[in-house]
């Protein structure tokens, strides 16, 4: 018998500039050897300077875009970033509690991109939802500190790597998923720190963090989706979740790194060089 293909289902909306969104999912899950299922949540019109359009899909064609991959091969594995409307997330809810309950999920929290243009619409409908109805439904979820500061509803000043992770143990508290990565990008400093931590099966509470070199790199667009996919590929491929957030904050460094010395757009914000790009200095 042939063996079965590894597979994610990224669910989250289109970037005209590749750099972000369903085609940053794609890339990141194909440099990890996983093959990446979609579901479009909305069309964005984008560059490397800012989001000028988004529009987001009906919710039944949502809904039929999951069914219809569900019922071909169920992932082992689902990622899901933007949901372009209340409408879509309620959907989502409803595949996560249904035809996807046994599937392991991360949920990157996207509510704007990083120039602050909107991508979901009401942001205060969409964040209570994301908050009591999605976010706990979720195996990992992966916040940077903007995004956790949504999440907690207050500012968060991170001083040292403990602090971090105790605002990491207070998401965790606050949603009840199973575990959450709190990266450190946003912070000062030298050194970046990217905290996880999860339930025990008794209860408790289990730690681990990974550290690298701040680079000043201007080629960040897409990060959080492609944190976010790395963790659901190797979740996918059967690693535990300590073992995905370090693949994945790993990896996640290396395709920052390398992607210093390329320019791309008038707007300097391109996007991860997660398959070495052919440039003019390494033609």
């Amino acid at each position: 018998m042939p063996e079965r293909l590894k597979t994610i289902l990224t669910i989250a909306g289109s970037d005209s500039c590749a750099g972000a969104g369903i085609q940053a999912d794609i890339k990141a899950a194909s440099y990890f050897g996983i093959y990446a299922t979609t579901a479009v949540t909305a069309v964005t019109a984008q560059n490397s300077g800012a989001v000028s359009k988004v529009m987001a899909l009906p919710p039944d064609m949502l809904r039929s875009q999951i069914e219809a991959v569900v019922e071909d091969q169920c992932p082992d594995a689902v990622k899901i970033g933007m949901t372009g409307s209340l409408a879509n997330c309620e959907v989502i809810c409803e595949m996560a509690e249904g035809c996807l309950k046994d599937v392991p999920i991360v949920i990157d929290p996207v509510i704007s991109a990083t120039s602050g243009a909107m991508l979901s619409g009401d942001k205060e409908k969409l964040i209570d939802f994301y908050i009591n109805h999605l976010l706990p439904l979720a195996t990992v979820v992966t916040p940077n500190i903007p995004e956790a500061e949504m999440i907690l509803g207050r500012p968060i000043h991170i001083s040292n790597t403990s602090a971090q992770s105790e605002v990491a143990a207070r998401i965790l508290d606050k949603l009840g998923c199973q575990s959450v990565v709190l990266k450190g990008g946003h912070t000062d400093g030298k050194r970046v720190w990217d905290v996880f931590v999860e339930y025990t099966f008794d209860g408790d509470l289990s730690f681990a963090n990974h550290y690298f070199q701040r680079l000043m790199c201007p080629n960040l667009h897409g990060t959080g989706c492609t944190y976010s996919t790395m963790m659901a590929s190797a979740i996918a491929e059967g690693h535990s979740l300590a073992v995905a957030f370090r693949l994945a904050s790993k990896l996640t460094h290396d395709f920052i790194e390398r992607s210093c010395g390329y320019s791309f757009g008038d707007h300097n914000n391109g996007p991860l060089n997660i398959f070495d790009f052919k440039t003019e200095n390494n033609n």
